[in-house]
């Protein structure tokens, strides 16, 4: 199980701190970019957070700040990697950016 990439600390909520300004602590591991193939890539590379229940749920259910994170994710890993916007649709399939 690779570490965060994004998020170094996994007590808080990452929406509630990055998005909405306070902590709340986190008690789900979620995968930025998701579905079935992405999710063993997002656990390979790092690219998940850690959020409240609440948001966990809004984040599923109704797609709030999906987007954002999911591009979030991206410029994280393009940086941190040191690759391509290429390199990353290669192996998520898709531009977030």
């Amino acid at each position: 199980m690779a570490k965060s990439i994004i998020q170094d600390d996994e007590s808080y909520c990452y929406i509630h701190r990055h998005f909405i300004g306070f902590d709340v602590p986190a008690v789900h591991e979620h995968h930025c970019i998701h579905g079935t193939a992405n999710r063993k890539w997002s656990e390979k590379w790092g690219l998940k957070i850690y959020l409240c229940l609440n948001c966990h749920s809004a984040l599923h259910d109704k797609h709030i700040y999906d987007l954002e994170i999911e591009q979030i994710a991206e410029k994280t890993w393009l940086e941190h990697n040191n690759k391509s916007v290429d390199e990353w649709i290669k192996i998520f399939g898709k531009n977030y950016l």
